[in-house]
This record gives C-alpha cells, structure tokens and sequence, in this order.
C-alpha cells in the first residue's frame, strides 16, 4: 500500500505483533525505535505513525490514511 501521509499515534496491547502487522501493511519495517516500547514510521507527506505499548488504552487509538488512489489500493488489496 503505498500511504502518502499519516498522523496518528496508536496504543497496542503487544508491541512485537503490532509491529509485524504495520509492516506487512506499510511493506517496510519500522523508521525508528525511539523507545523500547515504541515504534514509528515516517511518511513522505512529513506525517508520522507512532505504534506503541499500553495495554490498558490498546484498543482505543484511530488512525486515518491518505493515499492517492483509493480504487486502485482496493484493487491491489483483492489480489
């Protein structure tokens, strides 16, 4: 998926599997690790993902997306 920009920051209840599922989502690993329970992706519009541990908000964090081409990104994703 190619993700132009985004601006969120993420509470996950286990950070390893998090991680594993936002890179097979962005296609790449992580851009830093500032912190041992944290973990960011930075995005050519200048925006950010930071991914990180607290179990007791996991579940309570929302994340928007911008791409270019949405039809084309469901089109990919159906294969």
């Amino acid at each position: 998926m190619s993700i132009n920009n985004a601006l969120a920051s993420v509470p996950v209840h286990d950070l390893r599997t998090s991680e594993l599922w936002y890179e097979q989502l962005l296609g790449r690993p992580a851009d830093a690790s500032p912190m041992p329970e944290v973990s960011e992706w930075r995005f050519p519009g200048g925006g950010w993902l930071q991914v990180y541990e607290n179990k007791q908000r996991a579940g309570a964090g929302s994340v928007t997306l911008a791409v270019e081409n949405l039809e084309e990104q469901i089109s990919r994703s159906a294969h």
